[in-house]
C-alpha cells in the first residue's frame, strides 16, 4: 500500500501544509524528548529516600505539565505511541 501527498506549494496555505507534513518527524521527536524529559525528572527527582513519599513542588508542576501535553495530543489525536 502506499500514500502519496501532493501539495501546491503555489499556493500559501498549501504550502503552509507541506511543510507541517515534511515536519511531522521532527515534531513528533520534540514531543517524544519533552515527554521523557518531564517524565525523568519526575521519576528520578533527588530526594532523600526516607522524604521519598512526598510530592514536591516542583514534581506537581512538572506532572502537570506533562498531564496537559498528553491531553493536548488526545485532544488532537496524537499518541506517541501511533508515532513508533
Amino acid at each position: 500500500m502506499k500514500a502519496t501527498l501532493k501539495f501546491n506549494i503555489e499556493e500559501p496555505e498549501e504550502k503552509a501544509a507541506h511543510r507541517r507534513a515534511i515536519s511531522a518527524d521532527s515534531a513528533y521527536n520534540v514531543l517524544w524528548t519533552l515527554d521523557q524529559f518531564l517524565r525523568n525528572k519526575i521519576r528520578y527527582s533527588p530526594v532523600d529516600e526516607a522524604e521519598r513519599w512526598k510530592v514536591t513542588a516542583e514534581e506537581q508542576l512538572l506532572q502537570n505539565v506533562r498531564n496537559m501535553l498528553h491531553s493536548l495530543m488526545e485532544e488532537n489525536g496524537i499518541t506517541l505511541d501511533d508515532w513508533v
